[in-house]
């Protein structure tokens, strides 16, 4: 898979994440994240693997980057919809 194709990374980390493979995910996601640091799909679907890999600090921090980028113009559009689901992570997290 190319790191510079995001729907392909989703994809990917979907799969890793399906097959309960949170450490696949990450490493999926961390050369896509270096390359498209302002689409906030890539940070959410990186929080629900730190959730999935019982890292709840850093998947807090991840939520978080999502909803900034939601709020502050994602380099894709962030929808009423998107946002609740990431709103509703963030409270799962518990912070």
């Amino acid at each position: 898979h190319e790191p510079g194709n995001v729907a392909a990374t989703l994809e990917l980390a979907d799969l890793c994440l399906a097959g309960r493979r949170p450490d696949c995910a990450l490493g999926t996601l961390a050369p896509a994240i270096a390359r498209a640091p302002a689409d906030h799909r890539l940070h959410a679907k990186r929080a629900l693997a730190l959730a999935e890999h019982f890292e709840p600090a850093p998947a807090h921090v991840a939520v978080e980057k999502a909803l900034a980028l939601c709020d502050a113009g994602s380099v894709v559009p962030c929808g009423e919809g998107e946002k609740a689901r990431l709103g509703l992570i963030k409270a799962m997290l518990g912070r």
